[in-house]
């Protein structure tokens, strides 16, 4: 026993790889500003924090309507190149699926925050119980494997 508890100790305790630590840590659906204000990252004058401004998430997509698909990213020790898109899917199938950031377009850079939009997608036409899913595929400097880090959330699309 006391063999078992010594290895999941030095287990928890061993470093966690560089390519392990980029994360989606929110995704959403929201409505363009026709105004063109939001979405925003670090948009609030004075603030301390990181912050982001945006519309309030949907659950209800309904077909014919315009959004906005938003995603949060955090990364910890984590250098390299990512790409980012997000999909709406039903089980398996996918319905609906887009482009954020390339690989050339988004340099990861260690302890960050990220915040990006895929701008103005119609809801497919499907009615029904669906998710929202925002992926990442993280290829850390000096490798070639991507690492996933996947985001689901449920919406119901009308």
């Amino acid at each position: 026993m006391r063999l078992a508890l010594a290895a999941l100790a030095l287990a928890a305790t061993a470093p966690v790889a560089a390519q392990a630590q980029v994360y989606v840590t929110s995704i959403i659906a929201v409505f363009p500003d026709p105004n063109g204000k939001v979405p925003t990252f670090n948009g609030v004058p004075g603030a301390g924090i990181p912050t982001w401004a945006n519309g309030l998430a949907q659950a209800v997509l309904t077909h014919g309507t315009t959004y906005n698909y938003c995603l949060s990213i955090g990364t910890g020790t984590a250098v390299g190149k990512a790409s980012v898109v997000f999909r709406i899917v039903r089980g398996k199938t996918i319905l609906q699926s887009g482009t954020i950031l390339t690989e050339s377009q988004f340099s990861v850079v260690s302890n960050a925050v990220y915040y990006e939009c895929a701008g103005f997608h119609t809801a497919p036409d499907s009615p029904g119980a669906a998710a929202l899913l925002g992926i990442v595929n993280f290829v850390a400097k000096g490798t070639t494997k991507a690492v996933v880090s996947k985001l689901s959330v449920p919406i119901l699309l009308e």
